[in-house]
């Protein structure tokens, strides 16, 4: 049976692609100057965001927050951010003629 051995290895080569798969996500610590809390209505400084992946696991004053050793440190202290805030309003595609598309401006 010459096809075992051939399943051996490709069982070994799918076990080992799935162990890295599912390796833990990575780590972002972003430092913000200001982050505005939507929930209280405040504007909060030296804050630093976590984020595992693609979600954010913890938001906080820079002396509460502790950054991971290993994590990406992203430094954005002198812009304000907002947390999650999704551009909804977003132009994929402008596979339109001009002509066709809706407009304010004055467009060629």
């Amino acid at each position: 049976m010459s096809r075992n051995p051939f399943l051996a290895l490709v069982l070994v080569i799918l076990s080992t692609a799935t162990m890295l798969w599912a390796q833990t996500p990575q780590v972002v610590a972003i430092r913000r100057g200001h982050v505005f809390n939507s929930n209280s209505g405040q504007m909060l400084n030296n804050q630093v965001v976590l984020n595992e992946g693609e979600k954010i696991s913890e938001v906080g004053a820079t002396d509460r927050v502790e950054i991971p050793s290993g994590a990406q440190v992203i430094d954005l202290s002198r812009a304000t951010v907002l947390p999650g805030l999704v551009d909804g309003h977003t132009h994929v595609f402008s596979s339109l003629p001009a002509a066709a598309r809706v407009t304010t401006s004055t467009e060629v």
